[in-house]
């Protein structure tokens, strides 16, 4: 399993200086629009926090990017996760269905290691998105590779940020494969 991480701060916790630790401008814009959604109210209102900073784990709400009516990229709050009938959490899945989106971070946290998309400060995670109780819900895509690690698995599908229109509609996408890998 894995989380991700919204680095907004110049504070750097880690031991090697590989992974940017600066804030990204772009990610920071990204981020901040999530509070022009009129979602944020509701999800504020079921008593959900919406994270735009720090560790975001499965059950947190959390900036996502997916388009509006007009089929341009947007920035909402989401749930990670889609929920079963018997409640359990999947926060991934294997297949993108039409309802697309892409998950802004600075980089993934998996076993130890921090990964970000090499010369970039930004990290696009490809997802798909549902309604569940009246509130939208995302799961990252994951696609058979060698993990981060060496090992072979289950990867979260990761985007250039130049394919993040083509991948909201539906288009095909190369996957990023290149990236700095940092033991914590």
């Amino acid at each position: 399993m894995f989380t991700y991480y919204l680095d907004l701060s110049t504070a750097s916790f880690y031991r090697e200086d590989n992974i940017v630790h600066d804030p990204s401008p772009t990610l920071i814009k990204t981020i901040r629009k999530v509070h022009d959604s009129p979602l944020c109210n509701r999800f504020i209102y079921a008593a959900h926090a919406i994270c735009t900073a720090g560790e975001i784990q499965p059950g947190m709400v959390a900036p996502v990017i997916a388009p509006n009516k007009e089929r341009h990229p947007t920035v909402y709050p989401m749930k990670w996760g889609f929920t079963t009938p018997t409640g359990t959490l999947l926060p991934t899945c294997r297949k993108a269905d039409e309802h697309r989106c892409v998950i802004p971070s600075s980089w993934l946290i998996r076993d130890r290691y921090i990964i970000q998309t090499k010369g970039a400060r930004e990290t696009w995670i490809a997802g798909t998105y549902r309604i569940e109780n009246n509130l939208p819900a995302f799961a990252v895509l994951t696609i058979r590779a060698e993990s981060f690690t060496g090992e072979q698995g289950e990867s979260p599908a990761i985007l250039r940020q130049e394919d993040i229109r083509r991948w909201l509609k539906g288009e095909p996408v190369n996957y990023v494969g290149e990236f700095v890998v940092e033991r914590i």
